[in-house]
């Protein structure tokens, strides 16, 4: 997919760059360095008028998506190298993507890609080969060698590069040793600061101080880079010896390393030792254990800093759980918490886990959930309180209400400030009973409404002046309390869910259409959370661009985005088995002639026909969130799957994960489509082998009686379907983009009045489907045109770094030029786009290029 993306990018430099902001874009989150950054400017800037400026980038507009990050920037690294493209426009994205890794992510990113892309370097320089026949001695060796001393040499500056690293590695390592820099400067301005303190003769000597958070006069915090820093201590044979060598490569940038005087001359010894004609191996080892002892010593550094305010709550735990305070934890970063809260339950440190309960005793430190997988796997049911005098389950139902009420706010605080104050009707649905879909319709009508108010709402709320229609399934739901949201959040979350669910319970085109013909007045909006890609009529789709409503879907469908990750293919009928652990399920199925298809036999039941096991996961390289995928026939190309009877089971071949002890039941969900038809089913498999097979389902298959699906695209696959927009994801990041889903149709509307012309208008008045799907030159509410909107409020060093990387014009020069050219030729003044909620720097731009187009 990613190749076919970059080949149809071609030698365009545009399309390079909207493909690099949109890989951003899924990275980028609201806790990101670069969000912060803009947060924090914000907040120097109270005194500017309400609205000024706001340009929606301070909180983060990206999705928060990770491994999809780290894959695409490792897959982009193999493109470049091995010259698949006739261009070299993949090595400047991956310097481009390099070099924003740690604004758009963080330092988790920066060492994580660090560790990877050396992976890659060390099988290309033959380092892997050479421990797989030779041993870990030689290899750490040759490693050292190549990547760390032999071929080196140093700048005017002082400053070692890596001449056998990529550009790409090397820009990453040189971000990682900048951090370790700052935190130093850091402790050390901190440290200096708090000895004169301490000349000062405290009032209250025997009280226990309280965190004191280490942060420069700007207000800088220490970073989180010692805790995903590459360490030689990690992982196992190969996974070791690139956390050695990585380790070593950023620590030699190090200012720290390079002042003290040991590993320096260490550094100095090992080059020489390196450049002789036969390396002594015992001496090169020898000098890395010395450098790894003073790393060691900076680790420690930073490691007491860094627990004084929280950080690296699971190396305090593995040292003394006893040390772990409360203050620590209600300190400490979401993702440190999670971790400490895994270990402490494996541990069955219940004090430990009570603590961690208690962190949002105070609801002014309540946080927003992160994923609606999140909140679906930890929610309490709300008449779980006990009666044996125990305040702990009211204490965990005050912190998920509290947690609630924190989501809330965090979606009512991306609503755009927008001027439209006509009266329509928005509708937010969820059809098709998806514990996920539901709860997200429910949050997002909740942060709508402006009947809802919270505690902070005393003056009313900053939202909708008018009420949401609220659709769950086929009832109305009715949301104008916190009370009514958690009821309501409630049922849709704890409802007992059928072990095999058919395509009936999914919302049918069928469903959604009705919804919009009974329900969607005239010029309004529905925003539908669904389970699955949806399509509708052509006929819908006209009534729908004549009454100017829209319709956009946003899609928790973790089925695709699993398939899709792997490249699993859809056949005339496809079975998917999932699960979320890392224990070897293994999907099986017997075919109608007989033939027996799994890992052991990948392909059975006729050449044409046939099945193939084209994903087969967790037998090597274990992963959290497997997938496995059976596919017969082809869907397309319209080839059938064979007629008879088909059997599918579920077996476990081992138990791999540390979560779920030998013996204990491993839960998993199979998807069945065919005919048109789609089957959930769930089940658990206990023990190991032949034991443990689990059917599934037996079905006789006599042919497809489904009609073919409509000429015109889904929500999900076309970006040009008129008055149709779509999104993907189950982080909270992408459901807040559903809050400026309403002020984007309307911006995309009014540039579309802007630049109407009248022959336009004339084709709007012929039949057919060239009113529903727009061409590229023509301005209607489409995906394609939201994903422009959406990526120009990216904040503009994103911009500034894509342009640097691909030259020509930045996208916002292109939009200004575009807009400019159709402001003059309609004769329309600038000051419309900052009523349309244009960001005020783009006005600027366009204003400027319409003064030379020779406007007054």
């Amino acid at each position: 997919t990613l190749l076919a993306a970059l080949t149809a990018a071609g030698d365009d430099p545009l399309n390079w760059k909207l493909l690099a902001l949109t890989i951003i874009k899924r990275r980028y989150h609201s806790k990101a360095p670069e969000a912060r950054s803009l947060k924090a400017k914000d907040k120097n800037k109270k005194e500017a008028k309400a609205g000024d400026g706001d340009d929606g980038a301070s909180e983060g507009t990206g999705h928060g998506e990770r491994m999809s990050f780290y894959l695409l920037l490792v897959y982009l690294q193999v493109i470049a190298r091995t010259e698949l493209l006739a261009n070299d426009f993949a090595k400047k994205m991956c310097k481009c993507l390099a070099r924003l890794a740690f604004p758009a992510g963080g330092s988790r990113d920066v060492c994580a890609l660090v560790e990877h892309l050396v992976y890659d370097e060390l099988g290309e320089a033959g380092v892997l080969k050479i421990q797989k026949d030779e041993g870990n001695k030689r290899a750490l060796c040759q490693a050292v060698i190549e990547f760390v001393a032999a071929k080196t040499s140093v700048k005017e500056e002082g400053i070692t590069d890596f001449i056998q690293v990529s550009s790409v590695s090397d820009s990453l390592i040189q971000v990682a040793s900048d951090l370790l820099d700052e935190d130093f400067a850091l402790i050390a301005s901190v440290k200096k600061s708090s000895t004169s303190e301490e000349d000062t003769p405290s009032e209250h000597p025997k009280k226990k101080q309280k965190i004191c958070l280490k942060m420069t006069q700007d207000g800088q915090l220490q970073s989180t880079i010692n805790t995903f820093i590459p360490h030689h201590g990690r992982g196992g044979k190969s996974r070791k010896l690139v956390q050695s060598i990585a380790e070593l490569m950023i620590w030699s940038r190090a200012a720290c390393t390079k002042a003290d005087q040991n590993y320096s001359k260490v550094l100095a010894d090992l080059s020489d030792l390196c450049s002789a004609a036969s390396p002594n191996d015992d001496k090169i080892v020898k000098c890395v254990h010395i450098m790894q002892t003073s790393i060691r010593r900076f680790r420690k550094q930073l490691n007491a800093s860094s627990r004084e305010q929280g950080f690296s709550l699971c190396t305090s735990f593995e040292m003394d759980p006893v040390s772990i305070t409360l203050g620590m934890i209600k300190t400490a970063k979401e993702g440190d918490v999670a971790k400490l809260n895994l270990l402490a339950s494996k541990a069955r440190n219940k004090p430990i886990v009570q603590m961690i309960s208690h962190r949002y005793t105070d609801p002014a430190k309540a946080v927003s959930v992160e994923s609606m997988r999140t909140l679906q796997a930890q929610w309490i049911r709300i008449d779980s309180k006990s009666n044996d005098g125990d305040d702990l389950d009211d204490l965990l139902l005050q912190i998920q209400e509290a947690a609630v009420k924190a989501t809330i706010k965090r979606l009512r605080d991306k609503i755009p400030k927008s001027s439209d104050k006509k009266e329509h009707k928005n509708i937010i649905a969820s059809l098709d009973q998806d514990a996920k879909a539901d709860a997200a319709a429910i949050l997002v009508a909740a942060a709508f409404d402006g009947r809802c108010l919270l505690v902070d709402d005393a003056d009313g709320c900053p939202c909708a002046e008018h009420p949401i229609t609220l659709y769950i399934g086929q009832e109305e739901r009715t949301i104008t309390s916190i009370s009514d949201v958690m009821k309501v959040l409630d049922v849709a979350l704890t409802k007992e869910r059928q072990t095999v669910v058919d395509s009936d319970e999914l919302a049918t085109t069928k469903d959604i259409q009705n919804l919009i013909e009974r329900h969607l007045e005239p010029g309004g909006n529905l925003i539908l959370c669904a389970s699955s890609d949806v399509k509708l009529e052509q006929r819908v789709l006209t009534n729908m661009k004549t009454n100017k409503s829209s319709f956009h879907c946003h899609v928790f469908d973790e089925w695709s985005f699993r398939m899709d990750r792997e490249k699993a293919k859809i056949g005339d009928i496809t079975v998917t088995l999932a699960w979320d652990n890392e224990c070897d399920l293994d999907l099986h199925a017997t075919c109608p002639n007989g033939d027996h298809i799994s890992y052991a036999n990948k392909q059975g039941g006729g050449v044409k026909g046939g099945g193939y096991l084209d994903v087969d996961m967790n037998a090597g390289n274990y992963s959290m969130e497997p997938v496995e995928n059976i596919f017969f026939g082809d869907a397309q190309k319209g080839i059938e799957a064979n007629h008879g009877s088909y059997k599918i089971w579920v077996q476990n071949y081992a138990y791999h994960c540390k979560t779920i002890k030998a013996g204990s039941p491993v839960p998993w969900r199979v998807r069945l489509v065919r005919d048109g038809q789609t089957f959930e089913y769930k089940g658990e498999c206990v023990g190991t082998g032949v034991s443990s097979n689990v059917t599934v389902v037996e079905f006789t298959y006599t042919g497809r009686t489904a009609p073919p699906p409509e000429a015109v695209g889904s929500a999900l696959t076309s970006s040009n379907l008129v008055s149709v927009t779509s999104s993907m994801g189950d982080s909270i990041d992408s459901v807040c983009e559903l809050m400026e889903v309403h002020h984007q149709v309307h911006e995309m509307e009014r540039v579309r009045e802007l630049v109407a012309r009248e022959e336009v208008k004339e084709e709007q008045a012929d039949e057919g489907t060239n009113i529903l799907m727009a061409d590229r030159k023509r301005f209607e509410v489409t995906n394609r045109e939201r994903l422009y909107l959406t990526l120009s409020q990216l904040p503009s060093t994103f911009h500034q770094e894509v342009s640097m990387c691909f030259g020509g014009q930045s996208l916002v020069e292109y939009t200004a030029n575009a807009l400019a050219k159709r402001l003059t030729n309609d004769s329309m003044r600038v000051d419309l786009l900052n009523d349309a909620g244009y960001p005020e720097s783009l006005v600027e731009i366009v204003r400027e290029k319409m003064t030379k187009f020779g406007i007054a």
